[in-house]
């Protein structure tokens, strides 16, 4: 009986005295991986072939537990490719025993991030938390770059700078700067890890524009599911532009947006593009949106099938004649609504100088022609009344303008019609547009016992070929401009060419019996003309 509790004794010390030392081994094996740089060197050299060629890592120096730094980590997934270059690591080990991965220094030369895209719809995340608590006190990278893996233009950021932190429930970013394509920007932000992700966010940017600064203040505030965005904006122009939004967002819903305020004042269209008219406008808008209803539809509706609309105001506060280079228009008001491929605006107003108003509905449909041309279906049906040549032209001589003009049909073809009277003048005109050619089939004018009549075409592509035949029989240009001598014209004319990329072509003009300021004119000319150059006269 002693013997075999002597042999029990030995073989249980044996045993222990083994695991002991297995264990021993086990972390002499660990400690060489992670504490040591060749240890490192074998963990990242290997690592390609235990992921099979998900995960590679090269250019490996330092220990895995303090310092590191890598030339190239590359993690490819067949939705997912991220690349980083130049990283390098600094953290504290002996705050993983409190359950905190403790970063002090995390910086990177460039990583990039190429996603492919789904069709699958969005959903909120079941939760955000971590396995552990997580502390970045300095992140630096140089250049991010964001793209996708079948190709196309990446959105590039760079030098940003931030620190991280999440524990008690949160993500917080308590710093964050960088620049972006759009400008400078600093912010910060939190938001927690269990629904409903109640978060809280501030942005701001600072942006050049033609040698003026602008300013963009945003604020987030919700939950992840429905957030409401309020940006403020403002420049250093001369017009002190200022604007401001109200945004509703549902980022996992199928209307994204549901509702936008906006407010825009002193916006001044020359700052944006230097040959567009001066004006300080002010714009309002209160926008909702909603489906475009489809009953042929057979699959949920998609963002493609939003609608958004509502009440669009604008007020300009600066207008003036065309020869100022002004906006000859001083207020507008109208129904905004756009979805389903067509931008309409219905219940129109709009005021111009000296009490002239045009009513009505207007509407755009784009679409894109075989010959490359961007253009669209128009629709309208306005009226005109008091319109005021003279408010929007020093040229133009006084006299009070009314009538309709209307616009319809379909792809295929759009008919459009005018009907304009002022004193005793009347001017009416036919024409339609069909697979990108503007014809105008009739156009006359009679004033008294005056007349001019007309037609045309106008390619809208290519080259812009124009076709144009008329017949003018006693007019007098004094009847339309002020500051043109008394004249009795009768001619007639017919001309062909283009208006692309210089203007060109060829006509005939035969001037029967006239006057111009009092003196006899008569004739016939033909020939071929360009910039610069008159030929075959």
């Amino acid at each position: 009986m002693s013997g075999r509790l002597s042999w029990l004794r030995k073989t249980l010390w044996r045993g222990l005295v083994i695991s002991l030392l297995v264990l021993l081994l086990a972390g002499l094996i660990v400690g060489w991986l992670v504490g040591t740089e060749t240890g490192g060197r074998f963990l990242a050299g290997h690592a390609a072939g235990w992921s099979h060629e998900r995960l590679i890592i090269s250019g490996w120096q330092g220990r895995p537990i303090g310092r590191w730094q890598a030339e190239r980590l590359e993690l490819r997934l067949p939705a997912l490719h991220v690349l980083a270059e130049g990283v390098a690591v600094d953290w504290q080990s002996l705050s993983l025993r409190q359950g905190l991965l403790d970063i002090g220094r995390l910086s990177l030369r460039k990583l990039s991030i190429r996603t492919r895209a789904s069709d699958e719809a969005a959903h909120l995340p079941a939760s955000l938390e971590l396995p552990f608590a997580l502390r970045i006190s300095a992140l630096q990278l140089e250049e991010l770059r964001v793209g996708s893996l079948t190709g196309g233009e990446d959105l590039v950021f760079r030098q940003i700078r931030a620190r991280f932190q999440s524990q008690s429930g949160e993500h917080f970013v308590p710093e964050l700067s960088a620049e972006t394509p759009w400008g400078h920007v600093k912010g910060d932000g939190r938001i927690a890890q269990n629904p409903p992700f109640a978060l809280l966010s501030h942005l701001s940017l600072v942006a050049e524009m033609d040698g003026r600064q602008a300013k963009i203040l945003a604020e987030a505030q919700g939950t992840l599911g429905r957030t409401r965005l309020h940006l403020q904006a403002s420049s250093d122009s001369a017009q002190g532009l200022k604007g401001e939004a109200y945004l509703a967002l549902q980022a996992f819903e199928s209307l994204p947006l549901s509702e936008a305020r906006i407010s825009i004042l002193g916006l001044d269209p020359a700052v944006f593009q230097a040959k567009a008219p001066r004006a300080s406008l002010d714009i309002h808008a209160d926008l909702r949106s909603s489906f475009v209803f489809d009953p042929t539809r057979r699959k949920a509706p998609g963002i493609e099938d939003m609608k958004v609309s509502g009440p669009l105001t604008l007020t300009n506060r600066l207008p003036g004649l065309i020869e100022e280079n002004a906006l000859p228009v001083e207020a507008l008001r109208a129904r905004l609504d756009w979805g389903g491929g067509r931008l309409g605006l219905s219940e129109l107003l709009l005021s111009l100088p000296g009490k002239g108003r045009v009513e009505g509905r207007l509407a755009w449909i784009p679409e894109r022609l075989k010959k490359g041309v961007a253009l669209g279906q128009v629709e309208a049906d306005l009226r005109l009344a008091e319109l005021d040549p003279a408010r929007i032209s020093r040229h133009a001589r006084a006299m009070r303008i009314g009538g309709k003009i209307k616009a319809q049909g379909g792809v295929d073809a759009q008919r459009f019609s005018l009907d304009l009277a002022a004193e005793s003048m009347n001017l009416q005109a036919e024409g339609e547009q069909r697979a990108g050619v503007l014809r105008v089939r009739q156009a006359s004018l009679r004033a008294g016992q005056s007349r001019a009549e007309g037609s045309g075409t106008l390619d809208l592509g290519g080259d812009s070929a124009i076709t144009m035949e008329g017949r003018i029989e006693r007019i007098d240009p004094k009847a339309f401009l002020k500051d043109s001598p008394a004249a009795n014209l009768n001619l007639r004319v017919n001309a062909k060419g283009r208006l692309q990329p210089d203007w060109a072509g060829q006509g005939k003009l035969i001037l029967e019996a006239s006057q111009f300021a009092g003196y006899p004119l008569e004739g016939y000319a033909e020939g071929a003309f360009a910039p610069g150059r008159l030929s075959q006269a």
